[in-house]
């Protein structure tokens, strides 16, 4: 296997007695296959193609299914991609995603790849505006060339141009960050959370705009009331968790 093979239809149909749709399994090849997170975008606009990850070729790479012929097609070639740190822009028709230390993009049909960012250090969870002009991140401080040592243990919200230049801090906190999430519609929204043990988070999810100025608590939260899992609904209106 390698970027740009095609793997034969692996797709199997099941038709229980009382389902009222039929249920189609995608792959079969004893290897992880998974979506790329609850809240990234997988399908084309069109709805016929899925893009998904999978350790099928040894190690975890992108492929886009064609979901008319369930034939897939390898995206990535990589030995250290981060299954839980990637997203799809549908504006550019590209994967971004973290690759061990380099933020990287994919186009999905021409495969044409290129470095964003290369520092040293793996980050977090990453999301795309919707413009597909930026990036936006997680990473430890520790991690980050230009942090003193007051901020040594704590973890940081950046940003980055998706052509590789002006990145920036956008804020800092004690609490490890969880999910990071552009609006679907609104290339300035950044919905984010911050994550602990139990109900030890007061305020899990917020918001705030690309410079980290504007912002603040999204929705208050009930004492001993446990959020995760946020995501904005396609309209971009809405944010849901569980």
């Amino acid at each position: 296997m390698g970027k740009g093979n095609r793997t034969k239809a692996e797709a199997r149909k099941f038709d229980g007695e009382r389902a009222l749709k039929s249920t189609i399994q995608l792959t079969d090849n004893g290897g992880n296959n998974r979506h790329m997170g609850l809240a990234c975008p997988t399908f084309s606009a069109q709805g016929t193609k899925l893009i998904y990850i999978s350790d099928r070729d040894g190690s975890m790479n992108f492929y886009l299914m064609d979901l008319r012929t369930f034939e897939s097609t390898q995206l990535t070639e990589g030995k250290g991609i981060f299954a839980g740190g990637s997203w799809f822009c549908a504006a550019t028709r590209e994967i971004f995603y973290w690759d061990r230390n380099a933020v990287k993009a994919v186009e999905v049909e021409t495969l044409d790849e290129r470095t964003i960012y290369e520092k040293g250090y793996q980050g977090g969870q990453l999301s795309v505006s919707c413009d597909g002009k930026l990036v936006a991140f997680s990473a430890k401080c520790d991690h980050i060339p230009g942090f003193s040592e007051e901020f040594r243990g704590r973890t940081a919200l950046m940003t980055v141009s998706a052509r590789g230049e002006g990145v920036h801090p956008i804020l800092t906190s004690s609490l490890p960050l969880g999910r990071v999430q552009f609006s679907p519609v609104d290339p300035d929204l950044i919905v984010y959370s911050w994550e602990g043990s139990g109900s030890a988070v007061a305020q899990s999810a917020w918001y705030t705009d690309t410079s980290g100025v504007a912002g603040g608590p999204l929705g208050a939260q009930n004492p001993n009331e446990i959020r995760m899992d946020e995501f904005f609904t396609s309209s971009g209106e809405r944010v849901g968790y569980r």
